[in-house]
């Protein structure tokens, strides 16, 4: 039974990691499109 519970921790944990890496992952790119559109709106004011 203890072996069960062990397992089925391992397997929980492995899941939290996954949706963690995600979740930077998401954030990661959210920041690179950010920062992608400010030098784009930065480029359209120099050119006005």
């Amino acid at each position: 039974m203890s072996m069960f519970i062990h397992a089925i921790i391992v397997i929980l944990l492995a899941v939290l990691a996954m949706w963690i890496g995600l979740l930077i992952l998401v954030c990661w790119a959210l920041a690179a499109c950010a920062s992608r559109r400010d030098s784009y709106l930065e480029k359209d004011y120099r050119v006005k």
